[in-house]
């Protein structure tokens, strides 16, 4: 059992029963950090989740499965699988990553590495939104929330094409049986609107035929 000074205040450092316990104590006074302590040795047993000491060295493919495993209680699923079709890729890169190690030079490695793999801002800053949720769960992202900053999004919506252009289109990509898919997402995006994301996500039972 120990009490040491941290930033001005004193934190508890302490096992029970094999479990290793690192707390604040949010107290100046050091005989009072001791009687402090002594409550928290008491309640350890029944404190339960994860404690600073042990969110920091989460990996960040373990701190998703925590994250996924209340988020489909607070949004839609087709926001579960949004977030969860972007997380594959922050994974992919940072999944053995622990959460008390990512700087924001680690987000800019992963902003960079998707950069080179030709992906867009909007979907890298999906990505690392995914992320800073996760952080923030397991309360990590305040120390990088004030210098970050996101990828600047392209405003220019673009052109609509004329029913000339759609039409050269649509009987180009049905031209031939292995553009069959090309075919099918221009024929929705063209009258729905929906972009890349939104058709990567969307299922069957998404789709009011009715309406």
């Amino acid at each position: 059992m120990v009490v040491f000074k941290r930033g001005g205040a004193y934190w508890a450092d302490f096992t029970v029963s094999g479990q290793r316990y690192r707390l604040p104590l949010k107290v100046t006074n050091k005989q009072e950090a001791a009687n402090v302590e002594k409550a928290k040795i008491a309640e350890a047993p029944s404190l339960g989740g994860l404690l600073p000491s042990q969110t920091t060295k989460l990996t960040v493919a373990d701190a998703g499965v925590l994250y996924f495993s209340s988020r489909a209680a607070e949004v839609s699923a087709s926001t579960v699988r949004l977030e969860t079709d972007a997380f594959k890729q922050v994974k992919r890169h940072l999944g053995s990553t622990k959460l008390g190690s990512i700087t924001l030079k680690t987000l800019a490695d992963h902003t960079q590495k998707r950069k080179v793999e030709g992906i867009g801002n909007r979907t890298i800053n999906i990505e690392v939104g995914v992320l800073r949720r996760v952080l923030k769960k397991h309360k990590l992202w305040s120390r990088l929330a004030e210098d970050y900053r996101r990828l600047p999004e392209p405003k220019d919506i673009g052109r609509a094409l004329s029913p000339e252009e759609e039409l050269k289109l649509f009987e180009a990509v049905s031209s031939r049986p292995e553009w069959e898919v090309v075919f099918w997402i221009s024929l929705i995006t063209a009258n729905t609107t929906a972009g890349g994301v939104e058709l990567r996500n969307v299922r069957l039972s998404d789709i009011d035929l009715k309406a």
